[in-house]
């Protein structure tokens, strides 16, 4: 028992290395022999009929037909159950091991039930729902994890179009189409070399995006220009061959994101159809389109140079019963430029693929920091101010200690700042987002994670790094389905657990505010209670933090 207990660190180690298929490692056959499970069963319900039936853990030993089983609602519809089989001789829990058996089952039957729902989340953030493959979300994590590990100059992105697609819609129905479309994506992944890290996926209706090596161009030309699919029409099995067309483009250090290929994609593509070519690749005559973008990138630079940003703060409200007020804000940036308001996610776009991101973090982060720093002198109760940095900064072993100079140049409290990042999509990012933010927190910067619950690794976030608020997006919040709700109900109840703050983003309707209460949200940044703030507009709030209730 001593020596179990000593090492139970080990044993939540192997719980979070949990594959979705089998418990392993050392730690935790201890613990399952220690007491006495030999085998453990897991089962999902839909409706009460079997859906899916695992053995997550076996051993050699025989086991008795008796068995301990927990089960907990996945939805309104499924149900999962967790059965742990003892061994055929063992003779049963003793009062000694009760509290160990108790910390296995349910920490067990969490973790099943926890990557359960995980992988339902990750279905529907990155795959099509309707055809089964990978959509843009997913393209842009695997690419951008490409572009970041060196590995993107080999591969080339093209954007297909299946030609003729509004005809076959009109003369067999919309039924016939989309299969047809599925199958011709089902076919086109299976062209791919996996092992080289091809792979495609589905933008939706008859556009795919393929990610080929760059040396089997022609073979991807030649599979596009005639494919045959099966397609189910009033009872019968029709053959047709599809045919498609595609913009190219092969990348080059030039692209800092994933997404910035597609648009230079989607400009080939016009290209082919105008000229009636089949397939064209982006360069020469094409690119020089791309003039009027790098006019935009340069008047931005020019921008920051001069000072010519603004920032605005978005409130962030703490509704608890009657009271409203100001707890947060989140530090956002504005531009206007040629007389009208850019869009961010115009500039915000151009900014990143050129590395001029990095410029404006800073440039929010310096502007907000000397904006506390004069509230203050005034006597202000000033509430926290997050900035956001982009999570390409991770790569900058010097990130945190170049915040902290710009934070303590103004001599203000580090609890007046703090820092929000995406939540990290792959292993290697969210080790970074931890060496980063475990400096930050030291020094009592506060640690905001948006997106939380989008990624791919939630569980070693909330287990590994050190934070303040969690920040759940829209596409979470606003959901009707009721899965989608429980989900969203016990990541509230997990990250309160833990002790972090969640902030509900995004939520501007009534009616999902008050679902979002009901499921334990206090914080909530939404144009429900204020919209973004200038400044001085910004300074009235903070001198009357009060929100008034709408009627």
């Amino acid at each position: 028992m001593e020596s179990i207990t000593t090492d139970i660190q080990s044993y939540f180690d192997s719980l979070d290395a949990f594959d979705g298929e089998h418990f392993a490692g050392e730690a935790f056959t201890s613990v399952a022999d220690s007491v006495g499970c030999c085998r453990i069963e897991h089962l999902i319900y839909s409706s009460g009929t079997l859906e899916r039936q695992n053995n997550v853990y076996v051993t050699a030993d025989e086991h008795q037909s008796e068995f301990y089983e927990l089960s907990k609602d996945l939805s309104d519809a499924k149900r999962g159950f967790t059965r742990f089989y003892f061994k055929k001789f063992f003779p049963g829990i003793t009062d000694e091991l009760k509290p160990l058996f108790k910390l296995f089952s349910s920490s067990v039957s969490f973790t099943l039930s926890y990557r359960y729902l995980e992988q339902a989340v990750t279905k529907l953030k990155y795959y099509n729902q309707e055809t089964g493959l990978p959509n843009l979300h997913y393209y842009a994590k695997i690419f951008n994890r490409y572009i970041a590990d060196g590995s993107a100059d080999s591969y080339l992105v093209a954007l297909v179009n299946i030609k003729d697609s509004a005809r076959i819609n009109h003369f067999f129905g919309s039924n016939l189409a989309s299969s047809a479309f599925s199958d011709f994506g089902s076919k086109l992944a299976a062209f791919t070399d996996k092992e080289a890290g091809e792979f495609v996926t589905h933008m939706g209706g008859d556009n795919f995006v393929a990610v080929f090596k760059k040396n089997r161009l022609d073979e991807l030309k030649a599979f596009l220009n005639g494919v045959k699919i099966n397609a189910r029409f009033r009872d019968e099995n029709i053959v047709y061959t599809l045919a498609a067309r595609s913009g190219i483009v092969m990348y080059d250090d030039s692209y800092m994101h994933a997404m910035a290929m597609i648009t230079d994609c989607m400009q080939a593509l016009n290209a082919a159809r105008k000229t009636g070519e089949d397939h064209v690749v982006f360069e020469g005559h094409i690119a020089s389109e791309k003039i009027s973008h790098k006019e935009y990138t340069n008047a931005i630079k020019e921008a920051l140079d001069n000072k010519k940003f603004l920032v605005y703060f978005q409130p962030v409200i703490s509704d608890v019963e009657e009271d409203v007020t100001l707890f947060a804000a989140e530090a956002l940036a504005r531009w206007i430029h040629d007389g009208n308001i850019c869009m961010p996610q115009d500039f915000i776009n151009a900014a990143s693929e050129t590395g001029l991101m990095t410029k404006i973090d800073f440039y929010v982060l310096d502007t907000v920091c000397a904006k506390v720093k004069e509230w203050l002198d005034q006597g202000l109760d000033v509430v926290p101010i997050t900035c956001n940095f982009s999570n390409r900064n991770l790569v900058n072993e010097g990130l945190a200690d170049e915040i902290i100079k710009v934070i303590d140049s103004y001599g203000i409290d580090h609890k007046y700042i703090g820092i929000e990042f995406n939540e990290p999509n792959y292993k290697d990012e969210l080790l970074l987002l931890k060496k980063c933010t475990e400096r930050l927190k030291e020094t009592g910067i506060l640690i905001t994670i948006d997106n939380f619950g989008s990624g791919l690794t939630t569980l070693r976030l909330l287990q590994e790094v050190q934070l303040d608020y969690v920040k759940i997006n829209r596409d979470v919040i606003t959901s009707d389905d009721e899965r989608g709700m429980i989900i969203l109900e016990n990541m509230i109840t997990l990250a309160d657990k833990l002790g972090y703050t969640v902030i509900c983003d995004g939520a501007h309707e009534e009616a999902d505010i008050k679902r979002l209460i009901q499921c334990g949200c206090k914080h909530f940044q939404s144009f429900f209670y204020e919209k973004p703030l200038t400044e001085r507009f910004f300074e009235r709030r903070l001198k009357n933090r009060i929100i008034p209730r709408r009627q």
